[in-house]
């Protein structure tokens, strides 16, 4: 069994470029045309008045999902029976009551409606509730805005209690052109993740696209360098720059895809790790603990020229000596487009998005993990 380790990069959904915007009508649902009148007047007190029993809500049991026989369990958020439940949330300091005056016996009091919280219990459902260890997700972030938006986003992902925030790196946006100092956007990019260290975030870079003058003339779309080592002294720069602030770096992305990879190098798993081993040197070279990832590959059939099935694509980069390496991780865009995550394929009666393991999450992971162990 290959020591290569599987990440399954969830965090990755957004890793695909749309190609055109596509717009999303959502409509309300229908309100009741009756409506129930609502007193503002409460109701009498007295000194007999007693409060009406509360029920609280059933706290579900949490149920580790289980790793797979022989799994070390490290690399995502799959757990096992024995696994020890993080400590909650640091809890929100309680509120100081505003002080009132008590009505007098017998008054009528004036009181605003407030909505309370119907109690909920999900002991019937029939399903059990899994636990997800938040310090082993994240979310992927976009960085092409403001400061005071990015402090916007931080912010509005701080309640989620994940550990690992995502960036994709557009080479060429970041590098535009040729220089001996690094451009605005470059240290733009330096502040963004030192931002989420101070906020104790884990940062994963994924860096792709290189930039025109790195390519061959007229390269159309997207694709690596003509030299590899161009890609590998690119990450070193960063990495001296603000390394500190880095965990993991993916190298490059969906290289099984033409569009993300026209150029100089073939357009296959070989050429790929034409690549990976220099930016994998230049890694190891500023430190042995980054996690480095092997580019997520997107699930998909065969259309000669264009795309390679990415169980195809997997197997030539093993035969192209991605096995000697046993410090990384596999990446993985299991995706799942239309089913459920636990759904296996296929469907008796095809759909036209059930007729292909490409199109499901558990047969995308099975497979790539199954490769792994060839």
């Amino acid at each position: 069994m290959r020591r290569s380790l599987i990440i399954v990069l969830l965090l990755i959904l957004a890793a695909c470029t749309p190609r055109e915007t596509i717009y999303i009508v959502v409509t309300p649902t229908p309100q009741p045309l009756e409506v129930t009148p609502v007193s503002t007047i409460g109701a009498i007190i007295d000194a007999t008045s007693e409060s009406m029993p509360r029920a609280d809500a059933t706290q579900p049991t949490l149920t580790p999902i289980p790793t797979r026989p022989g799994e070390a369990g490290e690399g995502g958020p799959i757990i096992d029976a024995q696994y020890t439940l993080p400590p909650s949330s640091t809890p929100r300091p309680t509120a100081t009551p505003i002080p009132t005056t008590p009505a007098p016996t017998g008054a009528v009091t004036e009181t605003t409606p407030v909505d309370t919280p119907a109690s909920v219990s999900i002991n019937n459902l029939p399903f059990e509730v899994p636990y997800l260890d938040g310090r082993e997700m994240g979310i992927q972030l976009d960085w092409n805005v403001t400061e005071d938006e990015w402090y916007q986003l931080i912010q509005r992902i701080l309640p989620l209690n994940i550990t690992w925030v995502k960036i994709q790196i557009d080479w060429s946006f970041v590098v535009p052109e040729q220089s001996s100092e690094p451009s605005v956007r470059f240290r733009a990019l330096e502040q963004y993740v030192e931002r989420l260290r101070q906020n104790n975030f884990k940062v994963l870079l994924s860096v792709a696209k290189a930039p025109s003058w790195l390519r061959p003339d007229g390269a159309e779309e997207d694709g690596p360098p003509t030299d590899p080592q161009a890609y590998a002294d690119f990450l070193s720069l960063m990495l001296q720059e603000f390394g500190d602030s880095v965990h993991a770096i993916e190298i490059w992305n969906e290289p099984n895809l033409a569009r993300e990879w026209r150029g100089g190098l073939e357009f296959s798993g070989a050429g790929y790790m034409q690549l990976f081993v220099p930016a994998y040197n230049a890694i190891r070279a500023y430190s042995p603990d980054i996690a480095i990832i092997t580019a997520g590959l997107a699930p998909t059939g065969i259309v000669p020229g264009e795309t390679i099935p990415d169980r195809d694509y997997l197997r030539q980069m093993y035969a192209a000596g991605l096995g000697s390496y046993d410090d990384i991780y596999i990446g993985a865009h299991p995706f799942g487009w239309s089913n459920s995550a636990d759904a296996t394929c296929c469907s008796s009666s095809s759909q036209g998005f059930d007729d292909n393991e490409s199109f499901f999450f558990l047969e995308n992971i099975d497979d790539l993990y199954s490769i792994m162990q060839e």
